[in-house]
């Protein structure tokens, strides 16, 4: 049976994981370009996605759990 209320808590974890994959990288050469303050801002960006990921991923267990799909 075809779920789309877990393809769409599905989808929305997976951009969130997307999103801190590009965060990340942004962090990386900004980290290379020795650039504190871009640094700075990018990490508060990744705090606030890992947040986003953590609820994503918990919508999506509970979901699973509450409709078995």
């Amino acid at each position: 049976m075809h779920c789309q209320e877990r393809d769409r808590l599905s989808k929305s974890a997976t951009d969130a994981l997307s999103q801190i994959i590009s965060i990340t990288q942004k962090m990386l050469d900004a980290n290379k370009a020795n650039n504190l303050r871009a640094i700075q801002q990018l990490d508060k960006e990744l705090e606030q996605l890992v947040g986003l990921k953590e609820r994503s991923f918990g919508a999506l267990h509970q979901h699973q759990k509450e409709h078995g799909c």
